[in-house]
């Protein structure tokens, strides 16, 4: 591994491009720098710079590398990137749950989002300590705003089918 100092700041060498890539450092645009070995910086053999590491993060002097952050600080940035990512996902996450729609066998097709679960469950239970006879119906709102009229069984079907497509997104 090879790395690039420029000034006393030393970034990871890419062989394969000759460029630098500067890490969390984004350029108008998006992407990376991508700055050519060449322009100013020094090609270092032997020194390894970290995946992870930021510029500041080491200096190169006297052909050492040198650590600039205690490991709390680097452990914390790291807490940090950990943290960020997770929330990232949970948003994705919630975005995907807010949009389930599921179709029962009936071919009617359900909102399956949290809320539409939660309405469906108690339905259900009302339904449920009705008489059966005649089976006991509520009238629904359907994902396309069409009114139907829902049995029990029906919303049970479409409950199960939404709980399972949201247990399929949960886990991140």
């Amino acid at each position: 591994m090879k790395a690039v100092v420029l000034g006393s700041r030393c970034y990871r060498f890419f062989p394969d491009t000759t460029v630098v890539s500067l890490p969390n450092i984004t350029p108008p645009g998006g992407g990376m720098y991508q700055i050519p070995a060449l322009a100013g910086g020094v090609v270092v053999e032997g020194v390894t710079v970290p995946d992870g590491a930021e510029p500041g993060d080491y200096i190169y002097s006297g052909g050492v590398l040198t650590l600039t952050k205690s490991a709390a600080e680097l452990a914390a940035r790291q807490a940090e990137k950990t943290a960020q990512a997770r929330a990232t996902a949970k948003a994705a996450r919630a975005v995907l749950v807010e949009a389930i729609t599921v179709t029962t066998a009936a071919g009617n097709t359900f909102d399956g989002d949290e809320t539409s679960q939660t309405r469906m469950a108690r339905a259900i239970i009302a339904l449920n300590a009705q008489p059966q006879t005649p089976v006991p119906t509520v009238s629904w709102v359907l994902a396309n705003n069409t009114v139907i009229q829902a049995t029990a069984a029906e919303l049970t079907e479409a409950l199960a089918r939404a709980g399972a497509a949201q247990a399929a997104v949960w886990v991140i």
